[in-house]
């Protein structure tokens, strides 16, 4: 059976070095999109993406998924870096680790840096 991580910890290294994966991910076309303002979080968009850079994990670049996001966080055409893990062992879906598992481009040499 699949153990199903969720990081509590508010703090980059602990997201980071406890997710399996952490990837630069390219958002493409939207697959369902919420109609609802930005203020309600518990709303998702679903967003076709693919892995542009692998930064910890054994996924290749190029490699596409379907990724959620809490609802107009992200929008077609950006990058972001995002740690998640596979929703049960040999899936090709995968989910954020934590509530704060999407990070800016900005953050990319703190997390190489905590990746190591």
């Amino acid at each position: 059976m699949y153990k199903v991580r969720h990081i509590r910890s508010d703090k980059i290294e602990d997201i980071i070095n406890g997710s399996p994966y952490v990837f630069v991910v390219e958002i493409n076309d939207p697959i369902s999109l919420s109609r609802v303002p930005p203020s309600d979080w518990a709303e998702a968009d679903t967003y076709d993406c693919t892995v542009i850079k692998s930064l910890k994990g054994d996924i290749s670049v190029g490699y596409d998924y379907w990724g959620v996001y809490f609802a107009n966080t992200v929008f077609t055409g950006e990058q972001h870096i995002v740690a998640v893990e596979r929703l049960e062992e040999g899936s090709n879906m995968f989910r954020f680790t934590s509530k704060n598992s999407l990070f800016r481009m900005e953050q990319l040499e703190e997390i190489m840096a905590i990746i190591g």
